[in-house]
């Protein structure tokens, strides 16, 4: 008997209710992904650019030890002439 006197109002006002509480949490979830997502990326970037120092120490010592082979060589003309 309940069901045939139910307010139809009421019932799609507690649908909207309920999609707005499921949109709140399903934005509140993407938030802390792309956030996870962004802290990743920082991670890798500190990792790559201490990469690219640890590569370019080794290359000037590479470079000197052609030096003192006699050997007159540098980066900066290698990178023009490839």
């Amino acid at each position: 008997m309940g069901s045939a006197n139910a307010d139809p109002i009421a019932s799609e006002a507690e649908t909207i209710e309920h999609k707005r509480r499921q949109n709140v949490l399903a934005a509140r979830k993407s938030r802390k992904r792309k956030l996870e997502y962004q802290r990743m990326l920082e991670d890798q970037v500190q990792t790559l650019q201490s990469e690219v120092t640890v590569w370019r120490e080794r290359a000037l010592m590479a470079q000197e030890k052609l030096r003192e082979a006699g050997v007159n060589f540098s980066f900066d003309n290698a990178q023009q002439q490839a």
